[in-house]
C-alpha cells in the first residue's frame, strides 16, 4: 500500500537507481484495458498498482470544481500551486484521490470527466506535476504503472515494458459498454469518433505523446477477454525472469582467467604454512595483540582490513591466521602475467584490482564471501608508511561489508616487517555491518578503530629512571606545510620560543593534555597522533607530534594574557608559526629538542615516524 502527498515531490523514482524494486509499464491508446490490466497485474505479483489515468482525472475534477479554464495557463498554474493531492491505494487495489481533503475516487471514471481530462492532460505544467508525483511513489516500492507516456518519458528505463492495444471497434465496444452502465446514451458510432479524436490528440500533442518505444513488447487485445491478456504477459515476465536469473547464475559462477588459481597452488600453500612459517617468524618476528578476536570467526566468511605498510604483508597476515581460507585484493601492476610475483600472488588467493572492471571484481569478492571463505583489504588502497597524519579508507570495504553482511575486522601493524626487527600486530574489535544504517558511517567506524589501534603503538624503553616519575607536562609539535607552531616568550629582557603545551590535568591523558593546551594558548586546533620525544627539563616533558586541522595563532583568553601579575612572572606569550628551515637559527627550547627535531623532519620530509626518543639535557 502506498500514500503520497504531493506537497513534497521532487525525488528520482527506482527506475533507474539499481535497487531490488522494479516496475512494469504500461502504455496504450484509449479504452485498450491498460488499467484493468494493469490492476490484475498489481495482484497477481503482490505489488502496488499506480493508473496514471487517475491523477490526471483528479486534476481535471479539481479545475472543474474551481473553474479552471483548460486555455487559462495563469490560472492552471496558480490552481495547481493551492491544490493538495494524496494518492492511495484503494480495497480493490485501485487507486484512490483526495483533493484537499475531499474524496473524489468515486468521480474519476464518470462521463464528465472522461470528456474533458484531454483538454487539461496536455498542458506541460499539469504533465510535470504528475510526473513528480509518478516518481515519488515509485521511489520505494515495485509497482504496475500505465499510461501514454509511462515507458517512453515517465520510467523510460523500467525493467517490464509493454504497449497494450487492440483495433478501434473493439474499444469503442468496450467503452460504450462501460459508459452504458454509467447511464450515458452516446452511441456506439459516437464514442467510436470520440476515441478516434483522443488518439490524433495522444499522438500528436508535443509534449510527451503517444508512442512506442523500440524495447516495450506489443499486447494486441483484441480477440484477448481480460484474464487472456493478462496470462500472456505474466508468462512474457516469468519467461524474461527465468532469463534474467540464468544469465546472473552464469555471471556469478564465472570465474576471469586472471582471478583463477595456478596449478598447483594448493600444494604450495601447505608447503608454506608446514616449513616456512617457523623460519618466517624468526626471520621476521612478529608479536600478536588481541589474537582472540579473530578465533571466534574462525569457519566464518569474514574480512581483515588491513593496514598495508609493506610488501612482506600478504605473507605476515597469512601465516598468522592459519585457519581462515584468506583471499586478497592486490593492485593489477603485480600480476603481470608470466612473472613469478604474477604466480606467487595468484598461488596465495590473490587477484588484481583492475581499473574499469570493479564490478567483475565484486562479484568475484561476494563469491569468496557467499561460499564461507574470507578476504584480506587494504582499506586505504595504497601502502602507508606514516599514519602520524592520520589515515584516509576508500568506501569498498563498507560496500562489500554491507553486500555480503559479513563482519569487518581491523588488524594494524606497528610498522613495515624488516628482518630481525620486532613488528607489533594488533587485532581491533569486530565492527559488523547491521550496527550501521549506510556505507559512510561504517567507514567513518572502521577508520575511527584502526587509527585508534594505531595511536597506541608507543614505543617506551624498559627499566628507565624517568619512567617512575610522574608526567607533568605534555606538550604538541604541531607542523603545517612548512610551518612549525611555536610560542614567542620575553622574559627578563630575553626572547626566545618553546613549544605549546602544558600541565596534565588529574583524570585526562598527556594527549588529551596536548589537545586542550594547544588550543587554549594558541586558538590552533590540533589531533595528538603519537608521542615522538620524552625530555627531562623542569620535570618530565612529553612532546607529541600532531595532525592540524584549523585555525591560526592568535592571543586567547588564557590567563598567560590576561593577567598582569602573571605576566609581570612569567613574562608575554604570542603564538606563532616558524618557518622549519630556518628552525636551526632561533632559540627554540628545549634546543636538544628542536636539534632533534630539525634532524627528523630533514630526513623523514615533515614525516615524524620515529619512535619515542628519551633526549637528557
Amino acid at each position: 500500500m502506498y500514500m503520497v502527498n504531493d506537497e513534497n515531490c521532487g525525488k528520482t523514482g527506482n527506475c533507474c537507481d539499481g535497487s531490488d524494486n522494479y516496475i512494469i509499464a504500461i502504455d496504450g491508446p484509449a479504452a485498450s484495458g491498460k488499467g484493468s490490466v494493469a490492476k490484475k497485474l498489481a495482484q497477481h505479483f503482490g505489488i502496488s498498482y499506480l493508473s496514471t489515468g487517475c491523477l490526471y482525472r483528479g486534476i481535471c475534477i479539481w479545475f472543474m470544481d474551481n473553474n479552471v479554464s483548460p486555455d487559462d495557463q495563469e490560472q492552471i498554474e496558480g490552481s495547481l500551486k493551492k491544490m493538495k493531492m494524496k494518492i492511495t491505494t484503494c480495497t480493490d487495489g485501485g487507486t484512490g484521490v483526495t483533493l484537499s481533503g475531499v474524496d473524489v475516487t468515486h468521480r474519476l471514471d464518470d462521463v464528465i470527466t472522461s470528456r474533458h481530462v484531454a483538454s487539461y492532460s496536455s498542458n506541460p505544467v499539469v504533465r510535470a506535476r504528475v510526473r513528480s508525483l509518478q516518481t515519488e511513489i515509485s521511489d520505494d516500492q515495485s509497482l504496475v504503472c500505465e499510461g501514454r507516456d509511462i515507458t517512453s518519458v515517465v520510467y523510460p528505463c523500467a525493467k517490464y515494458k509493454f504497449y497494450l492495444t487492440s483495433s478501434l471497434s473493439v474499444r469503442a465496444k468496450r467503452r460504450h459498454a462501460q459508459e452504458a452502465k454509467q447511464g450515458s446514451t452516446l452511441t456506439l458510432e459516437k464514442v467510436k469518433q470520440g476515441i478516434n479524436k483522443r488518439d490524433i490528440m495522444d499522438k500528436t500533442r508535443p509534449i510527451s505523446p503517444l508512442v512506442r518505444v523500440k524495447d516495450a513488447i506489443v499486447v494486441d487485445s483484441s480477440r484477448l477477454n481480460l484474464e487472456q491478456t493478462v496470462d500472456k504477459i505474466v508468462k512474457i515476465i516469468e519467461k524474461q525472469r527465468n532469463k534474467e536469473a540464468r544469465i546472473e547464475s552464469k555471471k556469478k559462477d564465472y570465474v576471469p582467467k586472471d582471478f583463477q588459481k595456478p596449478f598447483g597452488a594448493t600444494t604450495f600453500r601447505r608447503f608454506l604454512k608446514l616449513f616456512v612459517t617457523v623460519p618466517y617468524h624468526i626471520v621476521y618476528p612478529t608479536r600478536y595483540y588481541n589474537k582472540k578476536e579473530v578465533k571466534q570467526h574462525k569457519g566464518k566468511p569474514v574480512i581483515f582490513a588491513l593496514q598495508h605498510r609493506s610488501g612482506m604483508d600478504v605473507a605476515t597476515f597469512f601465516l598468522a591466521f592459519p585457519g581462515f581460507k584468506l583471499h586478497f585484493v592486490g593492485k593489477e601492476s603485480l600480476f603481470k602475467p608470466g612473472t613469478c610475483l604474477n604466480w606467487f600472488l595468484r598461488s596465495m588467493n590473490g587477484f588484481p584490482l583492475r581499473p574499469g572492471k570493479d564490478i567483475a571484481v565484486i562479484r568475484h569478492s561476494l563469491n569468496i564471501l557467499k561460499n564461507g571463505e574470507s578476504l584480506a583489504i587494504f582499506p586505504e588502497g595504497t601502502r602507508n608508511l606514516d599514519s602520524s597524519q592520520g589515515i584516509e579508507i576508500q568506501s569498498g570495504t563498507a560496500m562489500l561489508a554491507m553486500k555480503a553482511g559479513v563482519p569487518v575486522i581491523p588488524v594494524v601493524s606497528s610498522r613495515a616487517s624488516r628482518p630481525c626487527r620486532l613488528t607489533k600486530i594488533k587485532v581491533g574489535t569486530t565492527i559488523y555491518p547491521k550496527d550501521y544504517e549506510n556505507r559512510d558511517e561504517f567507514s567513518k567506524a572502521l577508520k575511527s578503530s584502526l587509527e585508534g589501534m594505531l595511536l597506541n603503538f608507543e614505543h617506551i624503553p624498559k627499566k628507565k629512571w624517568w619512567d617512575k616519575l610522574p608526567v607533568p607536562i605534555a606538550r604538541g609539535i604541531v607542523l603545517r606545510d612548512d610551518k612549525l607552531l611555536a610560542i614567542k616568550r620575553h622574559k627578563n629582557g630575553e626572547d626566545y620560543f618553546v613549544f605549546p603545551g602544558g600541565h596534565v590535568d588529574e583524570g585526562e591523558t598527556a594527549r588529551e593534555a596536548v589537545v586542550r593546551e594547544v588550543t587554549e594558548e594558541t586558538s590552533v586546533k590540533s589531533v595528538a597522533m603519537r608521542s615522538i620525544y620524552k625530555y627531562n627539563w623542569a620535570g618530565i616533558n612529553v612532546f607529541y607530534v600532531c595532525n592540524y586541522k584549523s585555525g591560526e595563532p592568535q592571543k586567547t583568553d588564557a590567563e598567560e594574557y590576561t593577567d598582569k601579575d602573571k605576566i609581570a612572572l612569567t613574562g608575554t606569550y604570542e603564538p606563532v608559526w616558524l618557518d622549519v628551515k630556518t628552525l636551526g637559527e632561533v632559540d627554540l627550547r628545549p634546543n636538544s629538542v628542536r636539534d632533534q627535531l630539525i634532524k627528523d623532519i630533514g630526513k623523514y620530509s615533515n614525516r615524524l615516524t620515529r619512535p619515542l626518543i628519551y633526549i637528557k639535557d
